[in-house]
């Protein structure tokens, strides 16, 4: 009898440190209902991917994915801010918000702690200009119109570089101002403006390269160093490419173009679950044979196999994954040791910049720095403080 009564508390025992277990593996395997994100407009090379996705990822797991549009990178960040979104799918403007940098120098941003989810590779972001143009090369923009965006740091800083590969700067061209990404390619088509710098593969491309202007591109070649040791200096995950899908160009027409991480899944450090990242992360890699064959561009399967993933994760050395994301990447045997230090280097950056603001705000409130001095104010203190 006491034999019984002992086996059945073991069992009693062993089915209760089960349950935990049993509970969390449910939990795991459950997919959202929904997921919201926001991403570029319609007319972007992103745009198209994403939906994509969302097909896959309803027909896989039942899942609905909602996509806010916005068109320019700080419209995407504020409902990902405002938990309007799960995530953003967005550029590398999500570099200088973790950064602190450029918009994101204000006292109503500084420095976002992100965590990713996936990092795409760009199929190509060149200069795009009107083939009957006398454009012909990036020196040839002096004097030209040129579009800049408010509020898209990361269009404007690769005008900026591009530009410097030319031998010019915005004083030696026209700026035009116009209100989004999409804006800048319509005002190629209509002569507002002589250039734009876009994806090979955006659906305004294709609209440029079928009007009586047709499409031609400008970008440094890889074999030009001088000018990717300039434009590396500024952002070192920029890379020359040879583009060989998207609107003008084939496996036959290459062309000189830059390449990065886009589209990035990310969201907040503190408001995105390790379940959910590891469900996207998840749904990403289980989606990508799908999305490939169902895309007759090819630009899904160039852009986001896992190989091209993990890739941008090491050779930028600044993306920090999420925890979430890093647990579906050790259940499929892909996590290293060196990406673990990359990862933890990445997350105590953040650290260091949040300390680095929060000890800047308290100065500037005990000096009284103005909003409008502020900007300067941050970058000088930040600088100082990273011995940048």
């Amino acid at each position: 009898m006491r034999k019984i009564r002992f086996i059945t508390i073991f069992l009693v025992v062993a089915l209760m440190t089960m349950l935990p277990a049993l509970s969390s593996a449910q939990k795991k395997a459950e997919a959202p209902a929904r997921l919201s994100c926001s991403a570029y407009n319609v007319g972007s090379g992103a745009y198209p991917m994403l939906a994509y996705f969302g097909d896959a990822w309803l027909e896989k797991y039942g899942i609905k994915l909602r996509v806010i549009p916005a068109g320019t990178d700080m419209a995407r960040l504020i409902p990902l801010r405002s938990k309007e979104v799960d995530f953003t799918a967005t550029g590398v403007a999500a570099y200088f918000a973790q950064e602190g940098l450029e918009e994101y120098a204000t006292r109503d941003w500084g420095p976002q702690e992100f965590r990713f989810m996936w990092l795409a590779q760009h199929p190509g972001f060149p200069m795009a200009v009107r083939a009957t143009s006398d454009i012909h090369k990036l020196s040839d923009l002096r004097g030209k119109k040129v579009p800049f965006i408010p509020g898209a740091a990361s269009v404007n800083i690769a005008v900026t570089l591009f530009l410097r590969a030319g031998g010019l700067t915005w004083d030696d061209v026209v700026r035009v101002e116009v209100p989004s990404y999409g804006a800048a390619a319509k005002a190629v088509l209509s002569g507002t403006v002589d250039t734009c710098a876009y994806n090979v593969t955006g659906g305004d491309m294709y609209e440029l390269e079928a009007s009586p202007y047709g499409i031609r591109y400008l970008s440094p070649p890889a074999e030009d160093k001088e000018a990717w040791k300039t434009i590396k200096s500024v952002i070192p995950f920029y890379a020359p490419s040879r583009s060989t899908m998207g609107a003008g160009v084939s496996k036959e027409k290459p062309a000189d173009t830059m390449t990065y991480p886009y589209p990035l899944f990310l969201g907040y450090a503190e408001q995105l679950s390790d379940d959910m990242a590891y469900f996207i992360t998840k749904a990403t890699h289980e989606a990508y044979p799908v999305v490939s064959e169902k895309d007759p561009s090819g630009a899904m399967k160039l852009c986001w196999p896992m190989e091209a993933n993990l890739k941008l994760f090491e050779s930028g050395a600044c993306w920090p994954f999420h925890d979430g994301s890093v647990r579906y990447l050790k259940e499929k045997g892909l996590w290293k040791d060196e990406y673990e230090k990359i990862n933890q280097a990445a997350i105590e950056r953040q650290k260091k910049l949040k300390k680095i603001w929060n000890a800047t705000i308290a100065k500037a409130d005990a000096l009284k720095i103005s909003d409008k001095d502020f900007n300067a104010f941050w970058l000088k203190e930040r600088a100082a403080a990273l011995g940048e």
